[in-house]
């Protein structure tokens, strides 16, 4: 008999029984019987506790094989060695032969965490001059490895990663994270930042912005006119939804957002405490628990302590 994942996943998120039927509707009995293997869930309760982890129902079922860091990172290099060239060509004004995705975040973001990281030596420079493939060789491969295999084990430790694999956006907006805290020697990020990201914005205005300026260079007028102007429709869609709204409505639908999330992984006594106290008019600590990239527990008692 395959054993299903439901006490793995409740013990990795720190939640009682008591807390899951709170949390899920599902009785204490029920669920530790879910867990054992004793009674098997319903489709329709897999999936809703798939949801609630944010997992396959496959996975939680147990039925797909769980991957080290190591053999997950492995798993992508080779999608985002292809992803980095490629947009390498772009970005000095060339065209990749075969067909590609426009990713430039891919390739400056790697870029900049190579330059904070001390490296000399560059992944341009482990091919000749004139060569435009780019073949994934051993010793590229090992220098991807060794560059990620740091952040791939930090999301994996910290649950970042389901279902054995990680998207190379999700990897790239995770390094952007450290490598930014790092060059600004902060643990913050904006909260105009963490409501565009909740928004889904960046993960696309780079690459509209990176599309347009490729049609305008290499594309016909039709083309360069379609792209130029989907991503003004997406400036103006940014404007009319985010910069309509005060500073105050903002922080409050960020604060919330995190609120959702932080749900997931601290305990329940906490956050009630924390989302009382906010909307009592602590402000400030709803901005400085938005701004953090510290999990909330750690947050509140740094902020408790000032």
């Amino acid at each position: 008999m395959i054993k299903n994942r439901l006490k793995e996943m409740r013990k990795k998120h720190n939640f009682t029984l008591e807390k899951k039927k709170k949390m899920t509707g599902i009785k204490r009995g029920t669920y530790s019987n879910y867990e054992n293997g004793n009674t098997e869930p319903k489709i329709e309760t897999w999936q809703k506790l798939a949801n609630f982890y944010g997992v396959s129902v496959p996975y939680i079922q147990g039925i797909e094989p769980k991957l080290s860091a190591k053999d997950i990172l492995k798993k992508i290099i080779p999608e985002l060695h292809k992803e980095y060239f490629d947009n390498y060509l772009l970005l000095n004004g060339e065209l990749p032969k075969d067909s590609f995705s426009i990713s430039p975040s891919t390739t400056t973001t790697l870029n900049r965490l190579i330059d904070v990281k001390g490296i000399k030596k560059k992944p341009i420079d482990f091919y000749s001059k004139d060569d435009k493939q780019f073949i994934l060789n051993p010793e590229i491969k090992k220098y991807w490895f060794d560059l990620l295999i740091p952040f791939v084990k930090g999301m994996y430790n910290n649950g970042w990663i389901f279902d054995d694999y990680i998207s190379i956006n999700t990897l790239m907006h995770f390094i952007d994270f450290k490598v930014t805290e790092q060059e600004s020697k902060k643990n913050k990020m904006s909260i105009l930042e963490n409501y565009l990201v909740e928004l889904h914005y960046f993960a696309f205005d780079e690459p509209l912005h990176h599309l347009m300026n490729t049609s305008i260079k290499y594309s016909d007028f039709e083309t360069a006119k379609k792209n130029f102007d989907k991503y003004f429709s997406f400036l103006k869609e940014v404007k009319d939804k985010v910069f309509s709204k005060s500073e105050a409505e903002v922080l409050k639908e960020a604060f919330e957002s995190r609120l959702r999330i932080e749900e997931r992984y601290n305990d329940e006594i906490l956050i009630k405490k924390i989302e009382n106290q906010v909307n009592n008019g602590d402000t400030k600590l709803a901005r400085f628990l938005v701004e953090t990239l510290d999990n909330w527990d750690s947050a509140y008692k740094k902020y408790m302590s000032k």
